[in-house]
């Protein structure tokens, strides 16, 4: 069987030599081998001269992932649509396969916007392949496919979700990829499918447009929601604190509830006035929370005083789940933001029921009492390990103060010592919120039931996509609504 893979990506190079060991001709064609399908001035056919197959696989190279939304739903449904279309005019008789996408999963597509038009791009291309396959099955007898690597849509209730879901995850192998098109490659009577792939297994034909749709189902019905907590301190300029917090959660697909400590007035540029919160006030906002939320994990900031931090102590274990303290102590300038009531009852209450604490090498150095300068990489390592056989609990050091790798950073728990290190952004525009962002995109991680080190990783890959699209906003610079989730950027080494 003669096969023509179109699309640049690394599947269908991976795909190439697997499809050849099974007796077929597979030819590879990228986009300049076929041109820009988006676009309405361009002919398809004339892309096509000369191309001959028996069967075609439509591969994700003419999707776009990081594009605005309303850009990746026609790149997603419009591009892949006109080159099958083209490829029926020109070959009726061809197998046309299409790949639903295989690079973003449910819980790391980056913005609600973007998770909206990702989704529905794919519900539109698997229910086009439906809608499709009926009519050039009647004129022409073209079979028509599709595969989706990874969730087409989020399973919308129970009973979806107990059918599919164990099929939506854990990730695909290439072997299992290659498995689902020989499956469709050597089955003539199927068509006008989907067929879900995952980890040693697929599943054919779970039809998008049968399912209930949201207004459909009862409240119980509906799939949960994952929740995530933050307790700090309001940005009034949007970089830092529960503005950041919320933009962190939001971006990992977790709702955010928050319970604020104090009202500031601040710009990237310093802190002009605090009104704190009444301890009442926040009691009541963390009991109110605890009364109707599921909460996944909390983040701690800025807690203001002794009294603050005592109730937090009092309340947080209300909530099951992990917890993730950024001690807030040292501003930038060096100025300690805790006095020494403060720090005790933190250091006795709170930091030792947590999950994580999160500080960084001034903060560290603060709870031990530790006064002596820090240069290398050594001396911090050795700064977490003291603070979590103090804490009992895991330390993650952050290294934003160090001269030596500033992208380091050092986690100690009762499972090892771990080391983290990011690529370096050189002068960024601006780094104001970046470790309020940090706990929190670990939080929220945590809340979707990433084990910590993967959570950290994932975190530290957020961050380094914030550092990366930071744009003027006036005289301060602010981080893009669409921050890209740098993947796989982070350097991971288990020390002992």
């Amino acid at each position: 069987m003669r096969i023509a893979l179109f699309g640049p990506g690394r599947i269908g190079a991976a795909l190439f030599p697997l499809l050849e060991r099974d007796g077929h001709e597979v030819i590879l064609l990228s986009r300049k081998d076929y041109g820009d399908f988006l676009s309405d001035d361009f002919a398809p056919e004339s892309a096509l001269d000369g191309v001959t197959c028996d069967a075609a696989l439509i591969l994700p190279g003419l999707f776009e992932l990081n594009a605005a939304p309303e850009r990746m739903l026609q790149a997603n449904a419009k591009g892949p649509i006109r080159l099958a279309e083209a490829l029926h005019r020109t070959q009726p008789k061809a197998h046309l396969i299409l790949f639903l996408d295989a690079r973003v999963h449910w819980a790391e597509a980056a913005l609600p916007a973007t998770i909206h038009a990702y989704m529905a791009a794919k519900r539109a291309l698997a229910e086009w392949v439906e809608r499709t396959a009926v009519v050039w099955g009647r004129s022409t007898g073209t079979r028509l496919n599709a595969i989706a690597p990874g969730p087409v849509l989020p399973p919308p209730h129970r009973e979806h979700s107990e059918k599919a879901g164990e099929c939506l995850t854990p990730r695909p192998t290439l072997a299992d990829l290659h498995a689902a098109v020989s499956f469709l490659l050597t089955t003539p009577s199927v068509t006008g499918q989907t067929v879900f792939v995952a980890a040693g297994q697929h599943l054919l034909g779970v039809p998008l447009p049968h399912l209930p749709t949201a207004e459909s189902l009862s409240f119980s019905q509906r799939k949960r929601v994952p929740v995530a907590l933050t307790i700090a301190g309001s940005d009034s300029g949007g970089g830092a604190g529960i503005q950041a917090d919320l933009r962190a959660f939001r971006d990992f697909g977790v709702h955010g509830c928050s319970a604020i400590t104090a009202l500031t007035a601040q710009n990237p540029h310093g802190v002009s006035g605090i009104m704190p919160a009444t301890p009442e006030i926040l009691r009541g906002q963390l009991e109110r929370i605890a009364e109707d939320f599921t909460v996944g994990a909390v983040k701690t900031g800025m807690l203001v005083d002794a009294p603050h931090i005592a109730v937090v102590a009092d309340i947080l274990p209300q909530f099951s789940c992990p917890w993730v303290i950024d001690p807030v102590m040292v501003a930038t300038s060096g100025a300690r933001l805790l006095d020494s009531d403060a720090v005790k009852i933190l250091r006795e209450r709170l930091l030792p029921k947590a999950t994580l604490i999160t500080p960084n090498l001034p903060e560290a150095q603060a709870l031990l009492d530790d006064e002596s300068p820090i240069h290398t990489l050594d001396g911090q390592i050795s700064l977490a390990q003291r603070l979590h056989a103090m804490l009992g609990v895991a330390v993650l050091v952050k290294g934003g103060h160090a001269k030596e790798r500033p992208s380091a950073d050092i986690l100690a728990s009762a499972s090892g010592t771990w080391f983290f290190e990011s690529p370096t952004i050189p002068s960024p525009l601006t780094t104001h919120g970046t470790g309020c962002a940090l706990s929190s995109a670990i939080a929220a991680r945590l809340a979707l039931g990433d084990a910590l080190p993967d959570a950290i990783v994932a975190a530290k890959d957020y961050v380094l996509g914030l550092l990366s699209v930071a744009a003027p906003a006036g005289r301060a610079a602010v981080y893009a609504p669409c921050a890209p989730l740098q993947s796989g950027k982070t350097r991971t080494e288990r020390l002992g």
